[in-house]
């Protein structure tokens, strides 16, 4: 019998965490969650051809295949009327905002903030917090320490919130 090439099982094991928290992060219910992560490395099982061979490329891939899976599972219709049980019966999960102008008016502005922030600001902040990577990482990529990537995490987080306050 010939063995297959086991490219997955190293990548399940060095990004596990991260598809895990970027699912969490773009709001897949916890009881989920694993579940998602196993489908993200079944489709890369599934397309071995098409992920990339070297590590930076394959956890972007990877990431990019989370995204998609927490798109797909906010789109089922369960997730967005279901009610989660006799209990909370007032914690029934909507699918348009309570108020619907207030919500625009803080979608709006916090895409004016993204604009007004310096691409370096943007990208950490992408970076952190949707592809979930770690201040080590981060520091790694932009030539810090991990406290160094944490203090220009944290000011790129502080002018952000600034703006958003400005304009929402």
């Amino acid at each position: 019998m010939k063995r297959r090439d086991d490219r997955v099982g190293p990548l399940f094991r060095e990004h596990r965490k991260a598809v895990s928290s970027i699912l969490r992060r773009l709001g897949v219910a916890a009881v989920d969650v694993d579940d998602l992560v196993q489908n993200v490395f079944v489709v890369a099982q599934r397309r071995i051809a098409k992920l990339p061979k070297d590590a930076e490329g394959a956890r972007h891939w990877l990431l990019a295949t989370a995204r998609k899976h927490a798109a797909n599972w906010h789109r089922l219709y369960r997730h967005k009327y279901e009610v989660l049980g006799w209990d909370e019966l007032e914690m029934e999960v909507a699918a348009e905002p309570a108020d619907p102008e207030a919500h625009l008016a803080l979608r709006d502005g916090v895409w004016r903030a993204l604009e007004e922030l310096d691409e370096s600001e943007r990208r950490i902040l992408i970076l952190y917090h949707l592809d979930g990577e770690s201040l080590a990482e981060l520091g790694k990529r932009l030539g810090l320490t991990k406290s160094g990537a944490h203090v220009r995490l944290q000011a790129a987080e502080d002018r952000f919130r600034e703006l958003v306050v400005r304009y929402a």
